[in-house]
């Protein structure tokens, strides 16, 4: 198995054992946040794969890859007119869950993974925006990293 194999997988092992994790569902698109399951939306958690760079191969036969993931968060919400309390509520929860989330991954020995992980870089964070899938109203944030992995080839 890959390096970016066993990272994938430690991250999906790792993100529910976050402290306010445990109750939070998988997507099952991360891709596309309105093409997951309502229920899961509620309080939710996925994994995406974003852009990579690679560097040279060098005289030993490995390269540095610098991969970039996102970690997006889901939170349904209530919005009503006359009260502004209940969206603030929401909103500082998800941004409690992304700075949880940031303090356990920028250190490679949080995630438990060997010495092929050079450096974890958090990268920011996306804010909070608003959608709203059938008659429900959700918040999102992404939380993005950078992993520096060395594979050999």
């Amino acid at each position: 198995m890959s390096n970016i194999s066993t990272i994938i997988d430690k991250i999906r092992q790792v993100v529910p054992t976050i402290s306010g994790f445990s109750g939070k569902a998988e997507l099952y698109n991360p891709y596309s946040v309105e093409d997951n399951n309502i229920n899961d939306l509620k309080d939710g958690w996925g994994l995406a794969v974003l852009d990579s760079s690679l560097s040279d191969l060098g005289e030993f036969c490995f390269h540095q890859e610098s991969r970039q993931f996102k970690i997006l968060l889901t939170k349904r919400t209530i919005r009503l007119e006359t009260d502004v309390v209940a969206l603030h509520t929401d909103s500082k929860a998800l941004l409690e869950d992304a700075k949880n989330l940031a303090v356990r991954f920028v250190n490679p020995d949080q995630l438990g993974i060997d010495s092929n992980i050079n450096k974890i870089d958090f990268i920011g964070n996306s804010g909070i925006e608003f959608f709203k899938v059938g008659k429900f109203n959700y918040l999102v944030t992404e939380t993005i990293f950078g992993i520096d992995i060395t594979e050999n080839i």
